[in-house]
């Protein structure tokens, strides 16, 4: 089990973006969805950003004047808000998060005097989230087994309809 992030940002902000995607893509147990690296050819691009939003533990935005003017990553910030999401805005430049996102607080990495520090700050609570729900997650070796209770169930239907059909011939006959 991974830790899952939505990265999302503006596309004309990607050249700033791809150093901290780096950072953040070095972390051991973390998983990143940003449509750049995951898209594919003939698929519901809308349906599968909703469904990566959805399946994400955290949402991270990529803040700027660009972001401001995309309606993608508009459309993205609400489904992000609606669905409940921890949401983690780090901006890239002087402009400040709006609308839904004004009361939140933000990472400056626009900021070259403290851009490594937040980065630092960004990637140990990462690193804390994920050992939180390591910690939560019973690890079984390879050698424990565990009973799977619908096979054994399934199992008894199919005994128990095939002796029932036994008699019924039986009877017949």
């Amino acid at each position: 089990m991974s830790f899952k992030v939505f990265v999302s940002y503006s596309s004309k902000d990607e050249m700033s973006i791809n150093p901290f995607l780096e950072s953040l893509k070095s972390i051991s147990g973390l998983s990143c969805y940003f449509f750049k690296e995951t898209k594919e050819i003939a698929k519901d691009t809308r349906g599968d950003i909703l469904a990566n939003i959805r399946d994400s533990d955290c949402f991270l935005l990529f803040n700027s004047r660009n972001t401001l003017r995309s309606r993608y990553v508009q459309n993205e910030i609400g489904a992000a808000i609606g669905l409940d999401k921890q949401v983690i805005v780090c901006r890239l430049d002087e402009t400040k998060p709006k609308g839904m996102l004004e009361a939140f607080n933000y990472l400056n990495f626009y900021d070259p005097r403290g851009c490594r520090r937040e980065l630092d700050r960004l990637v140990a609570w990462i690193q804390e989230k994920i050992a939180h729900q390591q910690a939560r997650v019973p690890v079984k070796s390879p050698t424990e087994e565990s009973f799977d209770w619908v096979s054994f169930l399934l199992l008894v239907g199919i005994i128990v309809g095939s002796l029932y059909l036994i008699s019924r011939v039986a009877k017949k006959g």
